[in-house]
C-alpha cells in the first residue's frame, strides 16, 4: 500500500502512560493497585472497582509521558494515522455532518469510558468517549496466529473499528459503555462499512493508475 506520513492528528499516544483513564484524568495504579482494589471489594463487599469507571467524559489522553519504541513500531503509529486520515476524509465526503475520531493507541491494558480492556481483547471501540483503542501488538498476532498479514488486512481492521463510529453517529449504537469489537453483533453493519471505503479507495488508485498510463502513453 502506498501511503504517507502525517502529524499524527489522528491518534491519541497512550504507549507511555501508567494507570489507567477515567473522568478526571489518569488514575495512578497499576494491576497491583487493581488486584488490592478487587480484593478489598470481596472482602468488604463495597465496588472499590467502580471508582476507575467514572461516567464523565474522559479527558484527553496524556501524550506527553516518554515512550520506549522502536523504528519498526513507530513506522506502524505513522500507518495508523495514515488510514485513519484517509478512512475519515472518505466518511466526511459520504456522510455529511461526519465527525471525526481518533485511535487511542495503547500497550497490554487501558481503562476506557467502557472500562478496563486488556489487548487480548483485540481493537474495540468505545461509544461512551467515542474512540477506537488499539494495541500495536495486535498486529503481529494478525501476521503470525491469524494468518493475516499486510498493510490492507491491517487497514481493513481500522475501517471496521471507524465503521462502529459511524454506527455510533447513525444512532445505531446507543452511547452505553459497552465496547465494540470485532466478534460484536454490530459486526455485519461495520464490516459492508469499511469494505465500501476500501473498494473506493481501490477504485481511485486504479483510476489514479490508470490516467498515469494513458498520459505516458499520449506523450509517447
Amino acid at each position: 500500500m502506498r501511503w504517507t506520513p502525517g502529524d499524527r492528528g489522528n491518534i491519541e499516544d497512550a504507549r507511555g502512560g501508567s494507570g489507567f483513564r477515567m473522568g478526571g484524568g489518569v488514575v495512578p495504579i497499576g494491576l497491583g493497585g487493581l488486584i488490592l482494589l478487587a480484593l478489598f471489594s470481596w472482602l468488604t463487599g463495597t465496588n472499590f472497582l467502580s471508582l476507575l469507571n467514572s461516567t464523565e467524559q474522559p479527558a484527553p489522553t496524556d501524550q506527553s509521558s516518554p515512550v520506549a519504541s522502536s523504528p519498526a513500531e513507530e513506522r506502524e503509529v505513522d500507518f495508523v494515522d495514515a488510514m485513519m486520515k484517509d478512512i475519515q476524509t472518505t466518511w466526511q465526503m459520504l456522510l455529511p455532518g461526519y465527525r471525526p475520531t481518533r485511535v487511542v493507541l495503547f500497550r497490554d491494558v487501558i481503562q476506557s469510558s467502557c472500562g478496563m480492556a486488556e489487548s487480548a481483547t483485540g481493537p474495540f471501540y468505545c461509544p461512551q468517549d467515542q474512540r477506537v483503542y488499539l494495541d500495536l501488538g495486535f498486529f503481529q498476532e494478525m501476521s503470525q496466529r491469524l494468518g493475516a498479514p499486510g498493510e490492507f488486512a491491517r487497514a481493513y481492521v481500522i475501517a471496521h473499528e471507524v465503521g462502529h463510529h459511524v454506527q455510533r453517529l447513525a444512532g445505531i449504537l446507543g452511547s452505553g459503555t459497552t465496547p465494540h469489537r470485532s466478534g460484536s453483533s454490530c459486526r455485519p453493519i461495520a464490516s459492508r462499512a469499511s469494505g465500501a471505503i476500501t473498494r473506493r479507495n481501490r477504485a481511485a488508485r486504479r483510476k489514479a493508475k490508470w490516467s498515469s498510463r494513458r498520459a505516458t502513453w499520449s506523450r509517447g
